[in-house]
């Protein structure tokens, strides 16, 4: 029953976040580019600032100011958003 309980609260968060983000808005993402297996507790990785240029059911596309372009799951950048982890560089 918890799963469910989590999955509801989950899909309810994507729905919200998707109703609230618009093409042009600007989000912040961790990228993880690694795991140090010895600190466990680090995430390696790089913060990123990009523009929303789409948006999907299950994905949003970003551009870099570099041009680049990436796309995240929904859940992904919720999931980003809650966790407390410290990034090194």
């Amino acid at each position: 029953m918890a799963t469910k309980d989590k999955e509801f609260l989950m899909n309810d968060k994507i729905k919200k976040m998707i109703k609230k983000t618009k093409i042009g808005d600007h989000i912040t993402v961790r990228t993880i580019k690694g795991l140090d297996m010895d600190a466990k507790s680090f995430v390696v990785g790089c913060v990123r600032r990009g523009e929303v240029i789409g948006k999907t059911p299950k994905f949003v596309i970003l551009r870099y100011q570099s041009g680049i372009t990436e796309s995240f799951l929904w859940a992904d950048l919720i999931l980003n958003k809650e966790a407390k982890v410290k990034l090194r560089y």
